[in-house]
Protein backbone atom coordinates (compact mmCIF):
# COMPACT_ATOMS: atom_id res chain seq x y z
CA UNK A 1 0.00 0.00 0.00
CA UNK A 2 1.34 3.24 -1.25
CA UNK A 3 0.33 6.41 0.40
CA UNK A 4 1.48 10.04 -0.47
CA UNK A 5 0.98 13.32 1.22
CA UNK A 6 3.00 16.94 1.57
CA UNK A 7 5.32 16.91 4.05
CA UNK A 8 6.58 20.59 4.79
CA UNK A 9 9.99 21.26 6.65
CA UNK A 10 9.93 24.38 8.54
CA UNK A 11 12.48 26.26 9.92
CA UNK A 12 11.59 28.86 12.93
CA UNK A 13 13.33 31.81 13.43
CA UNK A 14 14.74 30.52 16.48
CA UNK A 15 16.57 27.86 14.21
CA UNK A 16 14.44 24.96 15.19
CA UNK A 17 13.50 21.88 12.05
CA UNK A 18 9.72 21.11 12.19
CA UNK A 19 8.28 18.33 9.63
CA UNK A 20 4.35 18.78 9.33
CA UNK A 21 2.20 18.19 7.07
CA UNK A 22 0.62 22.12 7.17
CA UNK A 23 2.52 24.56 5.26
CA UNK A 24 4.75 26.65 7.56
CA UNK A 25 3.92 29.73 9.80
CA UNK A 26 4.27 32.95 7.98
CA UNK A 27 8.18 33.95 8.38
CA UNK A 28 9.17 30.39 8.83
CA UNK A 29 11.79 29.32 5.86
CA UNK A 30 10.29 25.59 4.26
CA UNK A 31 10.88 23.71 1.72
CA UNK A 32 8.47 20.59 0.60
CA UNK A 33 9.96 17.35 0.90
CA UNK A 34 9.43 13.76 -1.14
CA UNK A 35 9.10 10.97 1.20
CA UNK A 36 11.19 8.00 0.26
CA UNK A 37 9.80 5.51 -2.20
CA UNK A 38 10.18 2.99 0.27
CA UNK A 39 8.19 1.24 2.28
CA UNK A 40 7.71 2.51 5.78
CA UNK A 41 6.02 1.33 8.93
CA UNK A 42 3.06 2.83 9.09
CA UNK A 43 2.22 2.76 12.91
CA UNK A 44 6.03 4.28 13.46
CA UNK A 45 5.04 7.18 10.78
CA UNK A 46 2.09 7.93 12.88
CA UNK A 47 3.90 7.94 15.64
CA UNK A 48 6.39 10.12 14.86
CA UNK A 49 3.58 12.33 13.17
CA UNK A 50 1.63 12.80 16.35
CA UNK A 51 5.13 13.52 18.45
CA UNK A 52 5.91 16.26 15.87
CA UNK A 53 2.41 17.77 15.66
CA UNK A 54 2.16 17.58 19.59
CA UNK A 55 6.04 19.42 19.61
CA UNK A 56 4.53 21.96 17.03
CA UNK A 57 1.13 22.69 19.52
CA UNK A 58 3.39 23.07 22.58
CA UNK A 59 6.00 25.68 21.05
CA UNK A 60 2.79 27.83 19.05
CA UNK A 61 1.23 27.82 23.17
CA UNK A 62 4.81 29.03 24.45
CA UNK A 63 4.66 31.45 21.30
CA UNK A 64 1.36 33.09 22.07
CA UNK A 65 2.53 32.83 25.94
CA UNK A 66 4.93 34.80 24.63
CA UNK A 67 2.87 37.71 22.88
Amino acid sequence: MTSQAEVFKCRSPSGETVFSDVPCDEGEKFEKVRPSESVSDPVAAKRELERQRAYAERVAAENEAVR
